[in-house]
């Protein structure tokens, strides 16, 4: 019969759920089947085996073992069938199992010293495999019998299956505890079983034929007995000794055909957790020109950690005591499961010794260890190490140790033979490339921030010291969340990259340029002895990042604001940054796609911004914006056909606030969405609202709302169906909503952008471009679009009278909608002269105070009712207060 050594250390309680919960399992199909079982009390033969004798032949046989180990776990072969023989025909069930009980429980839990878990699985394996051979021995033979041929052939399946579902049992527990099937090694311990199963089972038959026929000659067993087992454990020990053989012979075929260092130790590591079980193994190498040690490591989840430099204290204590022995070591933590060291090193220096040892243990993280140093003919040239052994017996040995020094000795003369400075010179140019990549941002190839910072303080001290200015341009892209989230991040990434290009362009060959991180760049100019030197690089930067950027073959125009901050009454390099970084945003807030020199000002403005984050945070937490409405008027006939919907917030302290002064800090803190959403909600619910009132001739589309969506808010995944809730909500029709999206943001659209609007337009939601004639929009731009309404922008509407240039322009635009089937619409108008005008260029819808200013939804009401009431005329002015 088999039992298992489960893992000694598992790497996790969650690595041991499957493992526990098999193991409850088990328990519970072994209670059911021994509860079935406990009733019977007769025996088959007419012999009778005391329960303590067969509990004593139970413990021997689980104290005399064999092992077939795998990493974690072991088969453990033990002549335990034979009592089991002998239990089937001479004793009853449950004297069986009580016997089977006690004697195993002893040897597993006082004389192995298994865990817990261990016994518990073993315990249940066991009585189930019993109960199991019982059922069958029954079935096949219904009552007593008398010991011969027909007794035998039952006595013999009963115990065989039995005996193959514990090994089947072991199996399973073995690979959840490792995750992973050896299948050259199951199948050999599968063969192995059904050899040992046979023969234990022959012997036991043998011996149950002796007791039934003369009990007193049952001590003539003994010499057969114990030659099968000393037969079993001397062919383990061949095969072990064959298994040393391969592993010697792979671990020598790895270090000479290997022509590089790293891979070949790295190859040898995992051969060598392998071969002596163990969870760690590592190799120190010791470069010849005295530099610092480097570290090949393979920890417990098998992932490596390669040529990292060490630094720890403890190891290179322990490197230096390992560079002055000959021979490797045994360590076992003391402080584990009551072991003491197998071998013990510096017998000359305990005290120190012993105290050095368990600290490297503990730095390691490993109960147990070997230890060998790599000797070459002059120095120590590494050290190898394996730790945490596994499985049945976890700890290492004598014949471990003997084959670890030979394992050292392979090491030793393949990195002596030229291959350790070859490997080493090699390694050097790899950390040049890995320096390259540590302080080099991959994908500009500029300076990252960890270098750019390091360049700043040296720049910074040595201004300081010589009594020179230097100066940091601060730059940050501005929209550039726009591009990422409308074309995707490989388009920005593309942008970046050629944005990089174009900024180390402007700079003269002393100057420093980085790349911070997202869209910030940064520059050190060096000597600023004027303040027109940094000024005249940040204008060529803001110039050169205006002009048309190609990426995927669209055509984008990207701005950035540039900080400038110099040296001068600066206390450190980080202030020196910071007050350019503030100039930056600074920069944006003046309306971006420019420079701004720093001023301690700004720092008042900079708590006033953070004041007002805090602010909308808490607005939008007390409901604190409101909605207002701007009327949308037929141009010909001053009908009111539609509003948009303005967000104004009403602060506590500083009264109604608009857009202008909070929006920019909404979309840079995210709070932009949840400001949207209130928004559109609002609007569908009070558009609802207001078409209760409003009488709809056939055929003519509803009293409608318009909506404004940022970027930010296009970029949901969820923005459908927040529109589709708020529509639903409000019990309107979806053409009663019209969502504005600017031009610019609709020409730089992606697919995924494109594939929404197609979406919402097939919702029947009208989509309308706003800004109209700013983005330079294309007709086969306008043709792919689902737009409903281009809204020109105010811009035109604000230069079409008295100017001749503008106004053949604004026709253009016009005539260009109109002949796609769109509305148009013209905002910002003020006059009379400016609408009529309009008309007459045939614009279809006008918006602006001339008409009304945003008022509360009762205001749009009250604009409705008078328009039914009065007709009124087109140059008619409603006046709403602001």
């Amino acid at each position: 019969m088999s039992d298992t050594s489960a893992p000694t250390r598992p790497r996790g309680v969650t690595d041991l759920l499957p493992l526990r919960g098999f193991v409850g399992a088990l328990v519970l199909l072994a209670a059911g089947g021994l509860a079935l079982l406990w009733p019977q009390t007769t025996t088959l033969a007419a012999f009778h085996l005391p329960w303590y004798a067969l509990a004593l032949l139970f413990y021997l046989a689980e104290t005399c073992l064999v092992h077939l180990h795998f990493r974690r776990g072991a088969h453990s072969f033990s002549m335990s069938e034979v009592p089991l023989v002998l239990g089937l025909l001479f004793a009853t069930p449950r004297e069986l199992v009580l016997s089977q009980f006690i004697g195993c429980a002893l040897a597993l839990a006082v004389q192995r010293r298994q865990s817990l878990v261990k016994v518990t699985f073993n315990l249940a394996n066991f009585a189930l495999t019993s109960a199991v051979a019982v059922a069958v021995v029954h079935a096949l033979l219904p009552g007593p019998t008398h010991i011969g041929i027909r007794a035998w052939g039952a006595v013999a399946v009963a115990t065989v299956a039995g005996t193959s579902l514990g090994c089947l049992n072991v199996s399973l527990a073995i690979f959840l505890s490792e995750r992973r099937i050896d299948a050259a090694r199951l199948t050999y311990a599968f063969a192995m079983f059904f050899a040992s199963a046979l023969t234990n089972v022959s012997l036991g038959l043998i011996a149950a034929t002796i007791l039934d026929f003369h009990p007193a000659a049952a001590w003539l067993l003994a010499i057969p007995t114990a030659t099968v087992f000393l037969a079993y454990r001397a062919y383990l020990r061949e095969r072990e000794k064959h298994e040393i053989l391969e592993f010697l012979y792979s671990a020598n075929r790895i270090l000479t055909q290997n022509p590089e260092l790293e891979p070949a130790i790295l190859a040898l590591l995992g051969e060598a957790r392998t071969m002596f079980r163990a969870e760690t193994a590592e190799a120190i190498i010791a470069p010849p020109d005295g530099a610092r040690l480097l570290r090949i490591r393979i920890d417990s989840q098998g992932e490596p950690r390669l040529m990292e430099a060490v630094s720890d204290p403890v190891v290179l204590a322990w490197w230096e005591r390992m560079a002055n022995h000959n021979g490797p070591v045994v360590l076992q933590n003391t402080r584990d499961h009551h072991r003491r060291f197998l071998d013990r090193m510096f017998r000359d220096a305990r005290d120190s010794g012993s105290s050095l040892e368990r600290e490297y243990l503990e730095h390691e993280n490993v109960r147990n260890a070997l230890v060998a140093s790599l000797r070459g003919e002059t120095r120590a040239i590494g050290m190898l190490m394996v730790g945490n052994r596994m499985g049945e017996g976890s700890s290492f040995g004598p014949q471990d140790l003997r084959l670890f020094e030979a394992l050292a000795n392979h090491v030793s003369v393949a990195l002596e033979n030229g291959r350790l400075e070859q490997s080493l010179a090699q390694l050097r140019e790899l950390e040049q490339k890995l320096t390259q990549l540590a302080f080099h941002d991959p994908l500009t190839g500029l300076a990252n921030r960890a270098l750019f910072a390091e360049r700043l303080d040296q720049t910074f001290a040595a201004a300081k010291a010589d009594g020179r200015t230097c100066a940091v341009l601060f730059i940050d892209l501005d929209d550039f969340k726009t591009v990422n989230d409308t074309l995707g991040h490989d388009a920005g990434d593309e942008l970046l990259r050629i944005v990089g290009e174009r900024i180390t362009g402007c700079l003269r060959p002393a100057d420093q340029p980085a790349r911070l991180g997202g869209d910030e760049f940064a520059v050190i100019i060096e000597d600023a002895l004027s303040t027109q030197a940094a000024e005249r690089i940040a204008a060529r930067i803001t110039d050169a990042l205006r002009a048309p950027i190609h990426v995927h073959g669209r055509e984008l125009h990207i701005r950035a604001s540039v900080g400038i901050a110099t040296s001068q009454g600066v206390r450190d390099a980080d202030e020196l940054l910071r007050n350019a970084d503030l100039a930056m945003y600074m920069a944006k807030a003046d309306g971006k796609g420019r420079y701004r020199w720093f001023r301690p000002s700004m720092r008042a403005a900079l708590v006033n911004r953070h004041q007002l984050k805090a602010d909308l945070e808490r607005a939008a937490e007390n409901g604190e914006f409101q909605v207002h409405y701007q009327p949308i008027v037929d141009l010909r006939t001053g009908q009111p056909v539609a509003a948009e919907a303005l967000v104004r917030w009403v602060h506590p302290e500083r009264g109604l606030m608009f857009p202008e002064t909070f929006i920019a800090e909404a979309e840079h803190s995210g709070l932009i969405n949840e400001i949207g959403r209130f928004v559109l909600r609002h609007a569908c619910a009070q558009v609802g609202a207001w078409q209760q009132h409003i009488e709809r001739r056939p055929g003519e589309p509803p009293f409608a709302v318009a909506v404004n969506l940022s970027p930010a808010q296009f970029a949901q995944p969820d923005l459908v169906t927040q529109i589709d809730e708020a529509v639903e909500a409000a019990g309107i029709d979806p053409n009663s909503l019209i969502l504005e999206i600017t031009e610019s943001m609709m020409l730089q659209a992606s697919e995924r952008v494109l594939r929404t609007l197609d979406l919402l337009s097939g919702f029947g939601v009208r989509l309308a471009m706003d800004d109209f004639g700013t983005g330079y929009a294309s007709l086969a731009s306008l043709r792919k679009l689902p737009i409903d309404i281009i809204k020109i922008a105010k811009t035109f509407t604000d230069d079409i009278t008295g100017n001749e240039e503008k106004s053949p322009f604004v026709r253009a635009m016009i005539e260009l909608g109109e002949s796609l089937g769109l509305v148009t619409l013209a905002e910002g108008i003020e006059t009379a002269q400016q609408a009529r005008e309009l008309e007459r260029l045939g614009c279809r819808l006008g918006q602006g105070y001339h008409f009304a200013r945003p008022v509360p939804g009762a205001g749009i009401e009250l604009l409705l009712q008078r328009y039914t009431e009065q007709q009124a005329g087109l140059a008619k002015v409603i006046a709403f207060p602001a």
